[in-house]
This record gives structure tokens, C-alpha cells and sequence, in this order.
């Protein structure tokens, strides 16, 4: 079983990646603070598709 210490070192991990692109806020206008490591994992997703057409 992971720690507790574990996942919030991965949610971390995906937060800093998702402000690192300045998302701060998923397209409903939740902060992602407020999100689960499982919602994260899907902006971050979302957020390199996008910027993947951008290039």
C-alpha cells in the first residue's frame, strides 16, 4: 500500500506541472487545489493535448 507521503508527493508533482503551463483553474473555474490527484492527472492531460495542437 503507498503512503500518504507518496500520493501527495505526486499530487505536488502534478500541480507544479500544470502551473508550470499557468493553468490554475480547470475550464468549470474550480482552482485546482481543490482537486483530487485522479482530476489533476486529467488537466494535465487536457493541458498537453493543447499543447501539442499548439505547436
Amino acid at each position: 500500500m503507498k503512503s500518504v507521503y507518496q500520493e501527495k508527493l505526486k499530487r505536488n508533482n502534478v500541480l507544479d506541472r500544470l502551473r508550470d503551463l499557468n493553468i490554475t483553474h480547470t475550464k468549470q473555474g474550480q482552482p485546482i487545489e481543490a482537486l483530487g490527484y485522479a482530476s489533476l492527472k486529467r488537466e494535465l492531460a487536457i493541458a498537453a493535448f493543447r499543447e501539442q495542437i499548439i505547436r
